[in-house]
């Protein structure tokens, strides 16, 4: 595992070793292309560190254990002690319930009436306070156990979960104009519609090249019935202000914008070496739900 993961990205600031761990705050993203982290400054809300590590590997084949693993026994800024830890995981199937019809007791038959339950899969569900609702998905059994057993007390959220709440709230509080928000990594995007501030569609689709994931993004409005001239899409994640892809949608839609970095937080200088809408999902897992 280790000689295929390559760390594309870190950034530190010099203090943050000499910060004890339980004045530290430390998020995890388990994805489809490996994983990335930050560590937080508990005491000051201030961004220290972040890390962004990939594998050379087709999505949705790759064991979010070994990741996890991988970090914890190999990274100097992992660790036990930490005042607050969240991990995200990464799995294509979110299935969203409003909280009136929402039962605990029918989560597992709720999520195999939309999508295949996996083996050796739990069936958990997050509450989903800005959309009023849960998001019911599965984790596996092995990596649900393996993060309880190296970090008790841990919280664990669905990947969709935390995109979900963090545009939604971020739309409010920013006052964003723009009713499309299209996700992206490198292995995957997310699109999420919003109407009358409500949510009316979230999805994850895995793409190679850019082509495909415009074919997928017109698609879905051409079945909403959404004409994109006439609609403002933000853009959050990794696409450049100077890329082809972000000429390309500006061509289509009536405005192409990027979020500003949540104001609740500091950051580090050493943070301006990433765009601001950058790791925007990551960033902002201290405040989801």
């Amino acid at each position: 595992m280790a000689d295929s993961l390559r760390n594309t990205l870190r950034i530190l600031d010099d203090a943050t070793l000499s910060i004890p761990e339980n004045k530290k705050n430390l998020s995890i993203e388990l994805l489809p292309d490996g994983f990335v982290f930050s560590v937080m400054d508990a005491d000051r809300y201030k961004f220290l560190a972040l890390e962004d590590h990939r594998i050379e590997q087709a999505p949705w084949e790759v064991d979010p254990v070994s990741h996890l693993g991988y970090f914890l026994t190999k990274n100097p800024l992992s660790g036990k002690d930490y005042q607050k830890v969240t991990i995200s995981y990464y799995s294509p199937p979110l299935v969203l319930v409003p909280s009136a019809t929402y039962n605990p007791d029918e989560k597992e038959a709720v999520f195999s009436f939309c999508a295949p339950v996996p083996g050796n899969h739990y069936i958990w569900s997050d509450r989903l306070h800005v959309m009023d609702g849960y998001g019911v998905y599965s984790i596996p059994k092995d990596l649900a156990d393996f993060i309880e057993k190296m970090l008790p007390g841990c919280r664990i959220r669905h990947y969709g979960s935390g995109l979900i709440e963090n545009v939604l709230a971020s739309r409010k509080l920013e006052k964003w104009d723009a009713d499309i928000v299209l996700h992206m990594r490198s292995k995957h995007f997310e699109l999420l519609i919003i109407r009358n501030d409500q949510l009316q569609y979230y999805h994850s689709f895995p793409y190679q090249r850019f082509d495909d994931l415009l074919y997928y993004l017109f698609y879905l409005l051409e079945q909403h019935k959404m004409e994109a001239g006439k609609h403002s899409l933000m853009v959050i994640g990794e696409l450049g202000m100077d890329s082809p892809g972000f000429e390309t949608l500006k061509g289509f839609f009536r405005e192409v914008s990027f979020p500003r970095r949540n104001d609740m937080f500091l950051y580090s200088p050493v943070f301006e070496e990433v765009p601001h809408h950058y790791y925007f999902n990551l960033l902002n897992l201290n405040i989801c739900g």
